[in-house]
């Protein structure tokens, strides 16, 4: 499977849906949020994404909470960003679904 190129800009990255990408890196995305323990999705996922601007990702991420002492390396970044993504999008799908 392919790399699939994110951003790293949270306002373009939470908009992405299941026509940017193909259902396997969708798929892949989707399971990097859920209840439960996430890790080892979003462990398997990293190898099917990168991130084009790791500062802005890495911004984004501290602006969320994350503390900077989690960050310390671009495979840390791409976790958080991963995780953090995928929930912007789970939160958003289900808001239209609730206003629709």
């Amino acid at each position: 499977m392919s790399v699939y190129n994110l951003t790293g800009e949270r306002d373009h990255d939470q908009f992405i849906d299941r026509n940017d990408m193909s259902v396997e890196h969708w798929d892949l995305l989707m399971s990097c949020s859920h209840s439960g323990e996430c890790d080892n999705d979003v462990e398997f996922a990293t190898h099917s994404f990168e991130i084009k601007d790791y500062k802005a990702a890495k911004n984004y991420l501290i602006e969320s909470g994350i503390d900077e002492d989690n960050l310390n390396n671009d495979d840390a970044v791409l976790s958080y960003y991963l995780w953090c993504i995928a929930g912007d999008i789970q939160e958003l799908d289900e808001c239209e679904s609730i206003e629709a």
